[in-house]
């Protein structure tokens, strides 16, 4: 039986203004960020995971991010479409940045992303492996004369877990923490072990 001893009142605040509550001490938790134990010290410790995120590469035929450091020097760049504001890859993709094998391309969201995809205008688009797909989906509903047939599922960039992230330092402002960490963990447990069981069930 999961406690109901707690109510919780989410608040939506600007990424950065909930990190830098948080570093100060005037928040309890955050939602959702990543695991960070070297840059954000203050934050210890972490929920069960909520949600892995997969940040993928998608292409076009003929373009592929797979192998970019063991490729020689292309004739052209391969054009790189982003978010604006989020550079999500690792030291591969950034030598080849540097190495002048990728150009980047900033677009305002994943839905003109994936449209510059469709029409070459962008080689390839990274971003969140689920919004892409959710993306292409949007976009077959609103555009349906887009040809998205051809875009590939290519190159993993990394991987990483979602958490709640509870502030690190000890409190008078929240002595209830180690116990209703206990108490959210074994909930979170329990809504997954429920979750793989729907989905077993569906299959």
């Amino acid at each position: 039986m999961i406690s109901e001893k707690y109510i919780i009142e989410l608040q939506p605040v600007p990424w950065k203004r909930g990190v830098d509550a948080l570093r100060r001490g005037e928040d309890f938790a955050l939602l959702p960020p990543y695991k960070n134990v070297q840059g954000r010290s203050f934050i210890w410790p972490y929920s069960e995971p909520l949600h892995e995120e997969v940040i993928q590469a998608f292409c076009n035929p003929n373009s592929s991010l797979l192998k970019i450091e063991n490729t020689e020097y292309p004739l052209k760049p391969i054009n790189v479409g982003i978010n604006a504001g989020y550079l999500l890859f690792d030291q591969a993709l950034n030598t080849a940045m540097e190495q002048n094998k990728i150009k980047i391309w900033e677009n305002k969201d994943t839905l003109s992303n994936i449209l510059k995809l469709a029409k070459n205008r962008i080689d390839c688009y990274i971003n969140d492996k689920w919004a892409i797909l959710s993306g292409i989906k949007a976009l077959k509903q609103s555009h349906p004369f887009v040809n998205l047939s051809q875009l590939q599922q290519d190159r993993i960039i990394f991987k990483r877990t979602a958490h709640i992230g509870y502030l690190k330092a000890p409190s008078e402002k929240f002595p209830f923490k180690d116990d209703f960490i206990k108490e959210m963990d074994a909930a979170l447990k329990l809504v997954f072990e429920r979750r793989t069981q729907i989905d077993s069930d569906d299959k």
